[in-house]
């Protein structure tokens, strides 16, 4: 006979156990591609849900030595992820105060309630934080190639792996930013940006405000390349593009993210900006 484990589960650890375990069935099936196996762990969830629901949940031992580890995995992290898509963008509270603002194509990871000595979450994408303040525990935000360490500040971090210019840019208060490859340390001050392309670290003043504005729905430049800008846009979008530009040509101004991209193009190209025309699932951009 089959050793079980019982625990008590509330509803909503059940519910969110539920969404973990659904996440790692697809990462385990892209890994795996075994044929049957996602029936199989599906099964396996249904009957913890069920019996979560009725105040006991039950852990089956003796599988196969990955699924016990995906369901293990599953009722000990107990993450929360959320994720945006394309043109979209949200905000959030997390269990300590803390707020986030997730930008467009932006996955989150945090738990449900934070322990330890530390706040931790990661990101891939572009989030806007406002920190509670807990000297006691640092916030840290991880992302592929850096750890953001902060005591209560407003900041924002830029992490997408396909990017070459990621970014930490600071508000208020103060931040260190430990990369992780050479093990540098850098602490920003307000109005500092620090971006990271490949091994390069270079810190600049910026005007901090201008450059959160996504979090109210705009994007604002200040006598920014118009090279710039539509790959900006392009990536909150989610579009393909290809820019033929002769010249540098900059732009000042704000660009409101309640029109699709094809809007913005044509609003460009009647100040005269720029040409386009769309083929094969990508915009071909000239810039004049």
């Amino acid at each position: 006979m089959e050793e079980i484990r019982k625990e008590l589960l509330s509803e909503k650890d059940i519910d969110q156990l539920w969404k973990s375990i659904e996440q790692d069935i697809d990462k385990y099936e892209s890994r795996h591609r075994r044929i049957g196996m996602k029936k199989m762990l599906r099964y396996a969830a249904a009957v913890l849900l069920v019996a979560g629901i009725a105040g006991t949940a039950f852990f089956l031992k003796n599988k196969s030595e990955d699924q016990q580890k995906l369901l293990a995995d599953a009722s000990t992290t107990m993450k929360y992820n959320h994720f945006t898509g394309k043109a979209e963008t949200t905000q959030l509270t997390l269990s300590d105060g803390t707020k986030v603002w997730l930008n467009a194509n932006t996955k989150l990871y945090a738990p449900s309630e934070f322990k330890g000595k530390k706040r931790e979450i990661k990101v891939e994408g572009e989030i806007y934080v406002e920190a509670f303040h807990d000297a006691r525990h640092p916030f840290v935000v991880h992302t592929n190639d850096a750890q953001v360490e902060v005591l209560g500040t407003k900041f924002s971090v830029k992490a997408k792996s396909e990017s070459h210019y990621n970014n930490v840019i600071l508000v208020s208060g103060s931040v260190a930013v430990n990369e992780k490859e050479s093990g540098n340390k850098t602490v920003l001050v307000p109005n500092q940006k620090l971006e990271m392309s490949g091994n390069e670290l270079t810190v600049r003043n910026v005007d901090a405000h201008s450059m959160i504005s996504w979090t109210q729905g705009v994007y604002t430049y200040d006598n920014e390349s118009l090279e710039n800008i539509l790959r900006q846009l392009a990536e909150y979008y989610d579009v393909k593009i290809q820019i033929e530009s002769n010249k540098p040509n900059y732009y000042t101004g704000k660009m409101y993210l309640n029109n699709n991209f094809e809007e913005t193009l044509n609003a460009l190209n009647h100040m005269q900006y720029v040409d386009y025309y769309y083929s094969n699932n990508c915009y071909y951009i000239k810039i004049f």
